[in-house]
């Protein structure tokens, strides 16, 4: 008993006993019943609106435990379709002896299977507004109302719930908006405290199994995880930390896009009221867009530190960097919101990378064929995009790009099948693209390109570029190539000049539709030191493969492809050249007009010296046809030493020398030398005032024994004088009419005939010789007894029929001396009479024999 007495025992006993009879008063007079008919009461009150739960169950172990069963928080009158909040159990665990200082302590707060669904009629109405029982006092402190005390401090040790529901709908949303979000299998893990002031901390962890947007464009998060942190610092001032994961995120519609593996870190400060300051990072294993464009999957991660003000609805960007496939980007700026629409600018930057980074946000068929590896070069980009807050043209665009020391042997997969030559070099763009219409038909884009030590090499090819360095502006309207320098085998090109309207006229076909077409115009002037057309152009050449001496570009090439066709451009130029060499001809100091119209070729005015004078002409080349183009034009050539262009065209060195004028016109056709060689067709006009015959070979010999019969000599050279004659060639051959020339005191001659491409001789003519060679002839041996059987009708020059056959290597000179002999037989029969007939013509025959001999 003395233990009794003691006064802490009976404190004790007496607050047991206290315990025991609440326990008792609850379980009697405040059974779970009367618990719920009470709570209903007040919540409706309260909340102005129906409440139902089921199965109510009090317990005070560990605290005061309260459970209902099927609580739900129904519609507003007038609202039909689900309760705003049905759930299947809510399990609330409260800390009894804070409740006594005014705290509430929640140990444990568990909502199980809740189905949250939220409507906003067309009219605006909705389910999820509640009556308000009073206005918040400006400054209050949160929760405050009326002017009563701020709400007693909450503390919410754990709030979970699980295989929850949210689900929202807009009956009033556009046709094309966003009518309604889904959450399913949300889960959630919290803890909540508030301090006197009103202040809220939470953190925790948000899952959901899938998100879906229900709309023309329809959204889906599956598998969202958030683990958060969350405090309040003032009034209207807020601190956030956390991470969110979603294994999937997939828009649905034209365009779509699917996001899988996103996560998000962050930290969220409320700098001051209606502001706040985000920094944090976010990426993405996989961002895939699907629509009418061909958009590449990305994976895509971001550092970002962003500030909103709310009061004037701003969002700054004080940095944002990362990498969208390994690609790194930085980006910053501002962005105000306003209701016409957003206004700011922003500038996005890609510092140099190696053009093998690219090769990700290439399209699929084309990702193999593009080689670029970490020397292939380099790309950098800034890209300054101003938000207008206008409909029509929310953006305007303006980038800078820069590609440094690239391969362009990049571009050899790209290159047409059937080309098989390798391209190589180095070269540089740099360009700037702006877009202010939002019509990629007007955007405006310029730049320059340079290239170095370029080259293309096919043994196909009639000649090969073995190097090219130059350098090219261009905007959507001109190329302006404002050096360049091309060498080929066959010479060594400057070029400058400006291509107009190159587009969409050079644009693939697919890319020309609904485009006005537009005529390009090039203008351009091309100088040389030296140019071999019959190594570039051998289709130019009539004679190249024939001609002694032909050079390696002089074989036949395979014909243009069919469907090919020349550009028609229209193009102005000059071409100047120390040297040009054709039809193994080496022109000197030549000049020209190019111009091409209608896809004919004309190059005019032309002037060069060669073989000692001088060359002016026109050639116009219809390529209309590139399976037979067409050549025709007209020359004069003044002073040109006579012996040069015979070696050339007539395989005759060493013959004929002197200046000779010629002039007429020509025509060919084909694409490779024996088309145009059987096709050509040439008249000219040829006149040697003065010069100089060598004979030698079978030619001397010839015409020595006719002088030797007299018993004179032939000098082996001999004057020339006054050489005409017409040349034509047609057929296949050069054909000579008409030439007469004077063989110093020997003879005139007069040949007709022609030499064919292929080398074979047919000439004939005469040679009449000068009367004091004729009277030689008749002054001595057995002529001059022929002399006096003719008597009175001895011919004062003798004329001898001569013919050269066999080809140009091996000729075949003869002198018909059978008709020469007929001729003077007559001759003696009419001097001597025709009693003397038969006597006259066998001792003329006699003495002609031994002549002969």
């Amino acid at each position: 008993m003395r233990l009794l007495q003691r006064k802490p025992v009976r404190a004790l006993l007496a607050l047991l006993a206290i315990v025991v009879v609440a326990v008792v008063a609850v379980k009697v007079f405040l059974p779970a019943e009367k618990i719920r008919d009470l709570a209903l009461a007040q919540a409706r009150q309260k909340l102005g609106r129906e409440i139902t739960v089921g199965e109510v169950s009090v317990s005070l172990r560990g605290g005061l435990g309260v459970r209902l069963a099927d609580f739900a928080v129904h519609n507003p009158d007038g609202f039909g379709g689900d309760p705003l909040l049905t759930t299947a159990g809510l399990d609330l665990k409260l800390a009894v002896r804070p409740l006594l200082h005014g705290e509430i302590q929640v140990h444990r707060l568990v909502l199980d299977t809740p189905r949250l669904n939220l409507v906003r009629r067309a009219d605006g109405s909705d389910n999820f507004t509640f009556p308000a029982s009073g206005e918040k006092p400006a400054g209050g402190a949160p929760g405050a109302a009326d002017g009563g005390e701020a709400p007693p401090p909450l503390s919410v040790a754990s709030l979970t719930v699980s295989s929850g529901r949210v689900a929202y709908t807009d009956e009033g949303a556009a046709p094309d908006g966003m009518r309604g979000t889904t959450v399913d299998g949300l889960a959630l893990g919290l803890s909540l405290d508030t301090t006197a002031s009103g202040a809220y901390h939470a953190e925790g962890r948000a899952t959901a199994e899938r998100l879906a947007a229900d709309a023309s464009r329809d959204v889906a998060v599956d598998n969202l995880v958030l683990d958060f942190s969350f405090d309040t610092l003032a009034e209207g001032m807020y601190r956030a930390g956390g991470r969110a994961t979603a294994a999937r995120l997939a828009a649905d519609g034209s365009p779509g896009v699917a996001v899988d593996d996103l996560a998000v870190d962050f930290a969220v400060d409320t700098p001051a009221p209606e502001a706040w300051h985000a920094t944090g990072r976010t990426s993405a294993r996989r961002i895939a867009v699907t629509g009418p464009g061909q958009v590449p999957e990305l994976d895509a991660g971001l550092d970002f530190d962003l500030t909103w003000d709310g009061g004037q609805r701003q969002l700054d960007l004080a940095r944002v960097a990362g990498e969208v496939l390994g690609l790194p980007l930085a980006a910053a700026g501002t962005v105000a919101v306003a209701d016409g629409g957003a206004r700011g600018s922003l500038r996005v930057q890609m510092a140099d990378q190696p053009l093998a980074r690219l090769k990700p946000f290439l399209p699929a068929d084309l990702q193999p064929r593009f080689t670029a590896d970490g020397k292939s070069g380099t790309v950098s980009a800034t890209a300054d995009l101003t938000l207008t807050g206008r409909q029509d043209v929310p953006v305007h665009t303006r980038a800078e790009i820069r590609a440094r020391d690239v391969d362009l042997a990049l571009a050899q997969p790209f290159l047409p099948p059937g080309q098989k030559g390798r391209l190589a070099g180095r070269g540089d763009v740099a360009a700037t693209v702006v877009d202010t219409t939002g019509n990629p038909d007007r955007i405006d884009y310029r730049g320059t390109a340079t290239v170095r030590e370029a080259s293309y090499t096919e043994s196909g090819l009639v000649d090969e570029l073995q190097k090219l360095d130059g350098r090219v502006t261009f905007t959507p309207t001109a190329f302006v190539v404002e050096q360049s320098r091309a060498v080929f085998a066959s010479g060594t090109f400057d070029l400058t000049g400006r291509l107009d309207d190159p587009f969409p006229y050079f644009l693939p076909p697919e890319l020309q539709a609904g485009k006005a077409m537009k005529t390009p115009r090039l203008g351009f002037a091309l100088h040389a030191k030296k140019l071999d057309v019959d190594r570039l152009i051998p289709a130019a050449s009539p004679t190249g493969a024939a001609a002694p001496g032909a050079g390696p570009g002089m074989t036949r090439k395979s014909p243009v492809p069919d469907g090919v066709e020349f550009p028609d451009i229209v193009c102005d130029g000059t071409v100047a050249a120390d040297t040009v060499v054709y039809m193994q001809v080496p022109l000197t100091q030549v000049k020209g007009q190019v111009k091409v119209r209608d896809r004919r070729l004309s190059v005019q005015d032309v002037t060069a010296a060669v073989y000692r004078g001088t060359v002016a002409g026109q050639v116009d080349i219809d390529l209309n046809d590139l399976q037979r183009p067409a050549y025709s034009g007209n020359y004069a050539a003044r002073n040109i030493e006579v012996n040069d262009f015979m070696t050339r065209f007539a395989g005759l060195s060493g013959v004929l020398f002197g200046a000779c004028n010629f002039g007429g016109d020509f025509a060919a056709a084909g694409f490779d030398p024996e088309a145009i060689r059987n096709s050509l067709t040439l008249d000219a006009d040829a006149l040697v005032a003065q010069g100089k015959v060598v004979t030698q070979g079978k030619v001397y010999e010839s015409l020595h024994t006719v002088a030797t019969k007299t018993g004179g000599s032939f000098d082996q050279e001999q004057a020339l004088r006054d050489l005409a004659t017409h040349v034509k060639v047609q057929d296949g051959r050069v054909g000579v009419s008409e030439l007469t020339t004077r063989l110093g005191r020997f003879a005139d001659v007069t040949v007709d005939g022609s030499y064919a491409f292929a080398g074979d001789l047919d000439y004939r003519g005469t040679l009449l010789l000068t009367e004091t060679q004729t009277a030689e002839i008749f002054a001595r041996g057995p002529m001059a007894e022929l002399a006096k059987l003719l008597g009175s009708r001895q011919p004062a020059r003798l004329r001898l029929p001569i013919s050269v056959g066999g080809t140009r290597t091996d000729p075949k000179v003869k002198i018909e001396l059978d008709g020469v002999v007929d001729e003077l037989q007559k001759l003696v029969v009419k001097e001597q009479g025709q009693k003397l007939e038969d006597e006259a013509k066998q001792k003329v025959g006699d003495l002609l024999k031994k002549w002969k001999k």
